[in-house]
């Protein structure tokens, strides 16, 4: 018995130093954070609105936190891919991704996803919000929605949009659209919000309903028309555009982008990272860069950001169930 309990006295001595050393590597690791290059994920194209809106934060955080920030676009599934691959990473700060409304609160909605974006990632903090707008090709006549649905109605086959892909905001958008004015709109998905804004500017779909990171230039240059700002106010670059509710379309969810990281990331590492980022946004020329993408800075904690997502998952989802919107 003597060898018995002594046996289990060591073994309970080993395993409460094992604890020990590992939370104290735990923590010097979280120290020295970051010692090494960090990976943040885009799950969309190159040239979209998503890997605009990263490039600008990831160049201007390495600058912060004194290592580099490798961008790497995995893309497909509309978002599904890149953000699961975070997901699946290790917990340890090096591997960020860039996270959307559609991705993470409607997607999620309409198909089985390989992640639960409630549970398997964990928000660091919001970059920006709002920033959608439907916009037309000028040969297709359409200036306003109520010339959208004109045109809508008096075409059999319905009136064509493109976005940059199932799931994405523009998509869940769209569909929205249609189950609450009963527009006739046929949706085309594209890869990629550069591909389906190519495609408008060259008359081949109407409309479209992408971002302003990758619309705005065009809409200055007269290529394009601003039809309506999707938001609950209207965009500062935008002044002249009304927004849907305005036009007789109630509509009152945005949509935003931020960083998340793979959950159990120690929560340290994550606030330390809400802390440059809050800082980064701030700063007079990151702002800068922001207004010339019509894009505002957000704030907030990783545990505001949280709340945020949460609320917004439920409101998207009751959204998508009552409009019967499907993933195609």
């Amino acid at each position: 018995m003597f060898y018995i309990h002594s046996t289990m006295r060591l073994t309970r001595r080993f395993a409460v130093a094992a604890a020990l050393a590992l939370g104290c590597a735990l923590a010097g690791a979280q120290a020295d954070y970051p010692s090494r290059p960090i990976k943040l994920l885009v799950p969309f194209p190159p040239g979209g609105g998503t890997d605009v809106l990263a490039r600008l934060v990831a160049d201007r955080l390495a600058q912060r936190l004194k290592q580099p920030f490798v961008v790497e676009n995995k893309v497909g599934a509309g978002g599904a891919i890149g953000t699961d691959a975070a997901a699946r990473s290790a917990p340890d700060g090096y591997t960020l991704v860039m996270g959307t409304s559609g991705t993470m609160l409607m997607l999620p909605h309409l198909q089985k996803m390989p992640f639960d974006a409630m549970k398997d990632l964990v928000p660091v903090g919001q970059i920006t919000q709002g920033g959608l707008v439907i916009v037309s090709n000028p040969q297709s006549g359409i200036r306003s929605m109520a010339d959208m649905n004109r045109l809508a109605r008096a075409d059999s086959q319905g009136l064509s949009y493109g976005t940059g892909g199932i799931g994405t905001g523009g998509h869940i958008i769209g569909e929205s659209l249609k189950f609450i004015t009963r527009m006739p709109l046929v949706h085309i998905a594209y890869k990629g919000t550069a591909a389906a804004t190519n495609d408008t500017l060259g008359g081949q779909v109407p409309v479209m309903i992408g971002d302003t990171q990758v619309t705005i230039p065009h809409i200055r240059a007269g290529k394009l028309n601003a039809v309506a700002v999707v938001g609950t106010e209207r965009n500062g670059c935008l002044p002249d555009t009304p927004t849907l509710t305005e036009q007789g379309v109630a509509f009152d969810l945005t949509y935003w982008w931020g960083l998340f990281a793979p959950a159990r990331t120690p929560a340290p590492i994550v606030e330390r990272i809400n802390r440059d980022l809050q800082a980064v946004l701030q700063d007079p020329d990151t702002r800068a860069e922001l207004a010339k993408l019509c894009q505002g800075p957000a704030r907030g904690t990783p545990q505001e950001y949280a709340s945020l997502v949460r609320t917004e998952y439920e409101a998207w989802g009751r959204l998508i169930r009552g409009a019967g919107i499907k993933g195609e």
